[in-house]
């Protein structure tokens, strides 16, 4: 199974951000890379993060308040990472 992880985060100034979470598990180690350097080339604000857990690291990638720049990188991941055809239906499920 693939998925895709956007928790809230308190920013500094107390107001709340979204950040991608995407783990390095057994499922994503050959996507991780891809999602890394695109990151970068983004010029996003991200860090990759050892977790000590079955996962062994996550990449954060911060999107402060921006839900359009994180619909948009989500959007990458799905078709251009995983490859998922653009009329593909998803499933999101919200905690």
């Amino acid at each position: 199974m693939k998925f895709l992880q956007f928790p809230r985060y308190k920013k500094d100034d107390g107001s709340l951000g979204i950040k991608l979470a995407f783990p390095y598990a057994a499922w994503s180690v050959d996507y991780f890379p891809q999602v890394v350097t695109e990151a970068s080339k983004r010029g996003l604000s991200y860090e990759v993060d050892g977790t000590g857990n079955v996962v062994d690291r996550f990449v954060f990638v911060r999107f402060d308040e921006s839900v359009d720049q994180a619909a948009d990188f989500a959007k990458f991941i799905l078709l251009d990472v995983f490859g998922f055809d653009a009329n593909y239906s998803f499933r999101i499920r919200i905690n």
